[in-house]
């Protein structure tokens, strides 16, 4: 027997093998975590960006509260969203298949051989995901259900190493660390991944380099673990003494488990619920965090990565000092063993608890600072509890640990998944999808982008609307300007553009005279002629307002000249290439621009035509373009329809070089002449605007699609329109 003083093995010692073991453990379980994850980081690289954004109506949002829209990586695999989901799933299928046998593997063969079949899977199956992902769907989730099968083998393996090779008053101090993997991973691999994925070799890439990782540590596993001390061949005999009697030994193949005492213990079944609540609250955060940040306190994309970082942080601090503490707390006798894991599980629940509460309820778009104190607050809290319900389980049957964290894993599995699915079903129940549906500030969110343009001596201005929500603004004047205030009136957030600056701030004047916020309007002063300004101006409505949901076609100029009486067929060819440019190449711009953005959405595209307008040929070729839009984006889910008006009041008149009296001469005699306009008057903007708003919103027009929708009080009934505009003229 050695003597006294050759019996003490301090853990961290530069003779000690066991944090080796302890660092072999965390650089585990972040590759474990790692791969798992890589698919979920590399996703936005790999599929074609669908993203998501708002799709409600009537939202005006606090002032300084801006929606965002995340980056968007270009990628070739056309996964639909549930395909991806079940993806995620896969893994999780596979873990289920072995954990109920897991524990037992490990307690019997020993943790060395368990480990390696948690992350020769994951290692295996990750350096093939490039080549299947290409190949087959069906082929790359069994690849990722396989690397599940090795996940069942993780939790017990890690309990089972920690019981064998840590005595008692280091488990908590080992178990937070090694467990710090999990945090290491989501807070270093996916800014990784990011930088990965912009490399020269693309989101392949990603897979390639944890592949590798998970090939080093394998290599380090076989040659410096072992099951117990006494097989190691780098423990000293100092350690091993020390280590005597104080850990788990190996069970024999004799040993039979005792899951009925396992099961109905009272104790055991207490570190359970712990172990259950914490992935439960857990589970909740996951699902919601992302959610939350982009549509409850519209972060931008570098700040969302802070606020994950914070509650990242918050939790390795209590991993590492919550074990440090709970360990110094026994090894000085100020509390028993029991009373520490007491302490550290119930102040890191009310923690957690009193984090949620203030997450519900003081943290807005105006102040999201309240969220990075309470995230933080709350990471702290959740890994706190690690110090209680995991040590326990490393602790409550040392030689059956990797069984007791085996039966562990089922009650964490169903908190994980309850969590999630309790958040859906009150959803369900209360109407509420996502944070932004309880928001007080309303129930509808709109951005509109409205263009003008006039050319000159020959042309008329005309406007066209592409816009994030439900509603139109063609933002200088006539059915733009009365369109821009309904939307505004309801809330919406409105981009009007056009190439008068001037008549721009009258309309955005008379927005906010409605009720419109000031940072809900966005100017934007442009010739929708040059063909690199449509993609501009959906590009800068959606950075701003974070999103699509319709898009209203409504430019347009004209090539009369009353002075000269000139004929439309006498028109100069250059008029006629500004009139395409105008009136058909920037409707399709926009269109194209805003397809990516409408299928999000599902959103709506409304062109705005005419019964009879000037432009015969280009009217009648913007009617045709929207049938056959209809038909190609229908399979899309985007509705494509037109609006044809009559006789509108607006500016369009004056700006074809008539008089004051000559148009009001014109209007009076409509107006008043119900053979010409059986309703008795004049159209107005407004009804123009009502008519969009209806075809905008797909709760009210969904089954109305590739539609020519005249707008006239009657006119075309009375077929009088083209003589009676020459007679006024």
């Amino acid at each position: 027997m050695l003597p006294a003083d050759m019996t003490n093995s301090p853990l961290l010692s530069i003779h000690s093998h066991r944090p080796k073991i302890a660092i072999l453990l965390m650089f585990g379980l972040y590759c474990s975590v790692s791969m798992r994850m890589n698919l979920s980081m590399a996703i936005v690289c790999m599929v074609k960006h669908e993203g998501s954004v708002h799709s409600h109506l009537n939202i005006s949002l606090p002032k300084g509260c801006v929606p965002q829209t995340n980056v968007e990586y270009s990628g070739d695999l056309e996964w639909t969203s549930s395909m991806q989901s079940m993806l995620f799933s896969a893994a999780y299928y596979g873990s289920l298949f072995t954990s109920p046998f897991a524990g037992r593997l490990a307690d019997k063969y020993g943790p060395k051989l368990t480990f390696m079949l948690c992350l020769l899977p994951y290692t295996v199956g990750t350096y093939l995901t490039p080549f299947l992902a290409r190949s087959s769907y069906t082929a790359i989730w069994i690849d990722r259900f396989i690397m599940g099968i090795g996940d069942g083998f993780l939790m017990p393996s890690l309990g089972s190493v920690i019981s064998r090779w840590f005595p008692h008053s280091e488990r908590s101090t080992v178990a937070g660390f090694s467990s710090s993997g999990f945090q290491l991973a989501s807070l270093i691999s996916a800014l990784f991944s990011a930088s990965l994925c912009k490399t020269e070799w693309g989101w392949p890439s990603i897979f390639y380099v944890f592949g590798t990782m998970g090939s080093a540590w394998m290599v380090l596993w076989c040659i410096f673990a072992s099951n117990t001390p006494g097989e190691s061949k780098f423990a000293s005999v100092v350690e091993k003494q020390f280590l005597e009697g104080k850990v788990a030994k190996r069970a024999t193949k004799q040993v039979r488990v005792p899951y009925r005492k396992i099961i109905f213990s009272p104790a055991v079944n207490t570190v359970y619920f712990c172990f259950f609540a914490h992935n439960f609250a857990t589970g909740i955060m996951t699902a919601l965090l992302p959610t939350y940040f982009k549509e409850y306190l519209y972060l931008p994309l570098h700040k969302v990565s802070t606020y994950t970082t914070v509650f990242f942080f918050g939790q390795l601090i209590a991993k590492y000092g919550g074990g440090m503490l709970s360990d110094y707390l026994n090894n000085t006798n100020k509390l028993t063993f029991t009373n520490t894991a007491k302490l550290m599980q119930g102040g890191g629940s009310y923690i957690s608890f009193f984090s949620l509460l203030g997450l519900s309820f003081l943290p807005t778009c105006e102040d999201p600072w309240w969220a990075l104190l309470f995230l933080g607050f709350f990471g702290l809290g959740a890994s706190m509890t690690y110090s209680g319900y995991f040590t326990s389980l490393v602790s409550v049957a040392p030689p059956y640990a990797g069984s007791v964290i085996a039966v562990a894993m089922v009650y964490a599995n169903t908190g994980s998944l309850l969590g999630p699915m309790m958040v859906g079903l009150i959803g369900h129940l209360t109407g509420v999808s996502k944070p932004s549906d309880v928001q007080p500030w309303g129930t509808v969110e709109a951005n509109t982008i409205d263009k003008d343009t006039s050319s000159d001596k020959d042309s008329v201005e005309g406007e066209d609307i592409a816009g994030y929500a439900r509603f139109e603004d063609r933002s200088s004047n006539g059915i733009g300007r009365g369109t821009a205030k309904l939307f505004a009136a309801q809330g919406a957030k409105v981009t009007i553009t056009g190439r008068n600056a001037e008549a721009l701030k009258i309309t955005k004047n008379e927005c906010l005279s409605v009720g419109a916020k000031e940072e809900n309007i966005l100017e934007i002063i442009a010739d929708v002629s040059d063909e690199t300004v449509p993609a501009m101006i959906v590009k800068k409505t959606v950075e701003k307002f974070g999103g699509l949901d319709v898009l209203v076609n409504n430019a347009g100029i004209c090539l009369m000249d009353p002075d000269e009486n000139r004929l439309y067929i006498e028109a100069p060819i250059p008029l006629f290439d500004q009139m395409m440019k105008v009136n058909l190449r920037a409707v399709i711009l926009f269109t194209q621009a805003s397809v990516p953005h409408l299928e999000k959405t599902k959103g709506a595209v409304v062109n705005i035509s005419s019964i009879a307008g000037f432009p015969f040929a280009m009217q009648a070729g913007l009617d045709q373009l929207t049938v056959q839009c209809a038909a190609d984006l229908l399979k899309k889910g985007i509705r494509v329809n037109s609006v044809n008006p009559g006789i509108i009041d607006t500016d369009i008149w004056a700006k074809l070089g008539l008089s004051n009296d000559q148009v009001q001469k014109a209007l009076d005699s409509w107006g008043t002449d119900t053979t010409q306009i059986p309703i008795g008057r004049y159209g107005t903007p407004e009804d123009i605007g009502k008519l969009i708003l209806f075809l905008s919103d797909r709760s009210q027009s969904e089954f109305i699609i590739g539609q020519r929708i005249v707008i006239d009080g009657g006119t075309l009934l009375m077929n009088t329109l083209l003589s009676t505009f020459a007679q006024n003229m």
